[in-house]
């Protein structure tokens, strides 16, 4: 991770760390300046109204992967996302659907009531068990490390 922090500053970090047994543990980080940037564009994101599945497109865009071994280090360059953000990016509608469809199909195998559209960035909380993990209070939460 330290050579991912030592790149370019204004950069959100993200190390993802596979468990044995299947599961993933990630571990975020900014560098210089970027937890500045990055509230600056939350405050321009939620004002815009952008939806879930947007900001995950502009995510993904704008990403660099470096791996190492089965590790994978994810950097995304803020000037970048902030440049979708206030061009006012929107995801693709058919792949919006197909997120539709698949939290749908996750909510029913856990036995729980579908979730709406993703119109918001923040999004309930849903019980643990049979390989369902917590969905984050906000998308801002996924840019913090969170101790389980």
């Amino acid at each position: 991770m330290t050579d991912a922090l030592n790149q370019e500053p204004e950069t959100l970090v993200r190390v993802d760390v596979p468990q044995p047994g299947g599961g993933l543990r990630q571990y975020t980080a900014w560098t210089g300046g970027g937890e500045q940037l990055g509230d600056h564009i939350d405050r321009i994101t939620l004002a815009a109204g952008l939806d879930a599945w947007s900001w995950i497109q502009i995510l993904e865009r704008q990403v660099r992967i470096i791996h190492r071994g089965r590790i994978d280090i994810r950097t995304h360059p803020l000037r970048r996302v902030l440049t979708d953000v206030e061009q006012g990016y929107r995801g693709d509608e058919t792949l919006r659907t197909n997120l539709v469809h698949a939290l749908a199909a996750e909510a029913a195998r856990c036995n729980l009531p579908p979730l709406a559209a993703p119109p918001a960035p923040a999004v309930r909380t849903r019980p643990s068990g049979d390989n369902c993990r917590p969905l984050p209070r906000s998308w801002r939460s996924l840019t913090r490390s969170v101790p389980r």
